[in-house]
């Protein structure tokens, strides 16, 4: 069940992160928050002291879901398409 805290997170992240085209800024943005959302997982759960080594894992699945969503949300149309002239209930 822990397993899915950083999907969640990377999800939520990828969700919110802004659509706008940005450069190098905003690419190091975005590595910055997996990591530390990532490495925050591993921390607050406690595996952290069994393996530092799980830090890489949780980051790599944040940064995962992170990037499934900003991908949805570019080029999934979420709004239904209106046909012109239909009429409206």
């Amino acid at each position: 069940m822990e397993e899915l805290v950083p999907w969640a997170l990377g999800l939520l992240l990828g969700a919110a992160f802004p659509r706008r085209p940005g450069g190098v800024g905003r690419r190091a943005l975005f590595i910055v928050l997996v990591v530390v959302l990532g490495a925050s997982v591993t921390v607050l759960s406690g595996e952290w002291s069994q393996n530092p080594g799980y830090a890489l894992v949780d980051i790599g699945q944040t940064w995962l879901a992170a990037t499934i969503a900003l991908y949805a949300r570019r080029h999934i149309p979420w709004r239904l398409q209106r046909k012109p002239g239909a009429a409206e209930s």
